[in-house]
C-alpha cells in the first residue's frame, strides 16, 4: 500500500452503521475526484462502507486489516 496518499484520515470505528455512511460521506464531500480519503472502520461499518462506495460513483482503493479494525481508502469519484 506504499504510494497511498490519502488527504483526509476519518476515524469511524464504533459509529452505528447508518452513522458510519453518513459519517465518510461527509468527509467525501470536501475531497477533489481522484482524491484518496482514508477512514478507520470496524463492525457493520467496515462492510457497509465499499457497498456506499461503490453505489455513489467511489471506489475503494485498498483495505488492511489491523488489529480490531480496518483502514479503508476510498478514492472520490465523479458522480453523474
Amino acid at each position: 500500500m506504499a504510494g497511498l496518499k490519502p488527504v483526509k484520515t476519518v476515524d469511524i470505528r464504533g459509529a452505528a452503521c447508518g452513522m458510519s455512511i453518513a459519517k465518510a460521506n461527509s468527509a467525501i464531500k470536501g475531497l477533489e475526484e481522484g482524491q484518496v480519503l482514508e477512514l478507520f472502520a470496524d463492525g457493520c461499518g467496515a462492510g457497509d462502507i465499499s457497498v456506499w462506495a461503490r453505489a455513489v460513483g467511489h471506489e475503494l482503493i485498498a483495505d488492511r486489516v489491523e488489529t480490531g479494525f480496518k483502514k479503508l481508502y476510498i478514492q472520490k469519484g465523479s458522480r453523474k
